[in-house]
């Protein structure tokens, strides 16, 4: 039985008020569910399956993380935590997304409101630990379900603890490898090739833990440029770093450069997420660079 509860974040504080929290919860539910055109039912495995999949459609992207980081000013040092509601009020409004605390976070929220019990869980990538994270939920039925919509995982995965697992996610196998000691090996296989992408400690985090790494990973190197990644169903996979777009599928992976004056709506085209978004995130690591006299990357 998965039974710690979630993280407590409004879109306008971080505070053990369950009435609010109860409200926004809601609200973020319905919202997802109407804008999605998804009828509420049971909690089941096929519920859950159409959450995920119609999830998977807020692109992984670091853009509204840069915003959140340094809008505030002081050099980032009061980043802002987005709330589940504000993650899906910027996906239809500008196209956002985030990355794997804030995504995470969300779903988690919407499938506890909808009689999903969550779980969350910190990943190791290489020797950065903490440097991801993911959720299990459990359906009615009492089978519990992997899901990580940072990595763009989309179908839950069923979990046995101390079990191997493979899910086919269209353009990639993806498994997962007891390790021993609550901890899994994650790779994904492709045209023969088998690649270790992080590693799960499958030890539910408590709240006020996933929140301190939540607040850690803006310190992430990675925020120094744009990163998009997004699950395009069948046809694989895209994923955007700085200038570079890679095209992944289950045959192989194309590469193109995307740049010039042209970067914010070319993002656009491919990813949807709106220009303003990308400019925006553009101008504060500008002016970020400049302060520390860090050489410009455009």
């Amino acid at each position: 039985m998965l039974s710690l509860p979630l993280p407590f974040v409004t879109h306008n504080s971080v505070m053990p008020d369950f009435a609010a929290q109860k409200e926004e919860m809601e609200l973020t539910a319905t919202l997802f569910l109407e804008h999605f055109s998804i009828r509420q039912r049971a909690p089941s495995f096929d519920f859950l399956g159409e959450i995920v999949e119609a999830y998977t459609l807020l692109p992984y992207e670091n853009i509204t993380k840069i915003i959140a980081k340094f809008a505030g000013g002081s050099g980032g040092k009061s980043p802002l935590l987005r709330s589940p509601l504000t993650v899906l009020k910027d996906y239809i409004r500008f196209g956002g997304g985030g990355t794997c605390y804030s995504l995470t976070h969300a779903l988690a929220t919407i499938l506890q409101f909808l009689g999903y019990p969550c779980a969350l869980f910190t990943c190791d990538i290489g020797s950065r630990p903490n440097a991801h994270c993911a959720l299990m939920a459990e359906a009615m039925d009492g089978e519990i379900y992997y899901v990580d919509p940072g990595y763009l995982l989309a179908r839950p995965m069923r979990f046995i603890p101390e079990q191997n697992a493979t899910l086919d996610n269209g353009f990639a196998l993806v498994n997962l490898n007891y390790l021993g000691e609550k901890r899994y090996s994650v790779t994904t296989t492709t045209d023969n090739e088998t690649k270790e992408r992080y590693r799960l400690n499958a030890i539910p985090l408590t709240p006020g833990r996933f929140l301190d790494l939540w607040r850690a990973s803006f310190t992430s190197p990675g925020l120094g440029k744009i990163l998009i990644t997004t699950y395009a169903g069948d046809n694989g996979r895209l994923y955007l770093h700085h200038h570079q777009l890679r095209h992944i599928t289950s045959s192989g992976m194309s590469k193109e450069s995307i740049s010039g004056p042209e970067y914010a709506q070319n993002i656009q085209k491919i990813f949807g997420i709106s220009p303003e978004l990308v400019e925006k995130a553009h101008k504060l690591l500008a002016t970020w660079r400049a302060e520390r006299r860090i050489p410009g990357q455009d």
